[in-house]
């Protein structure tokens, strides 16, 4: 084995022991949430399954998609914003 293939390896191996240890199992819902348009509307798992997410990034997370369709999401919280757009207006 190259120095190269070796160095290849040990990297992969580290990758992977990373991914191993951000596994993270949180208990889901039945609920539809896609008439959910405020955080406190979520089901309280929901609501912690954002928060564990947020944790892990050390990152507020602002928008939630509550389903597939284009007004389909909540703001977590009101943002200062001079002209508000939704999600899908930045592809237009």
């Amino acid at each position: 084995m190259t120095q190269t293939a070796l160095w290849l390896n040990l990297t992969l191996l580290i990758t992977l022991i990373h991914a191993l240890l951000l596994y993270t199992k949180v208990p889901g819902w039945e609920e539809d949430i896609s008439h959910c348009r405020t955080f406190d509307e979520l089901p309280a798992n929901a609501r912690n399954y954002i928060k564990t997410i947020e944790d892990m990034l050390h990152a507020e997370i602002n928008f939630i998609s509550v389903g597939a369709k284009r007004d389909e999401y909540l703001l977590k919280r009101r943002v200062a914003m001079r002209h508000l757009i939704t999600p899908m207006d930045a592809f237009r």
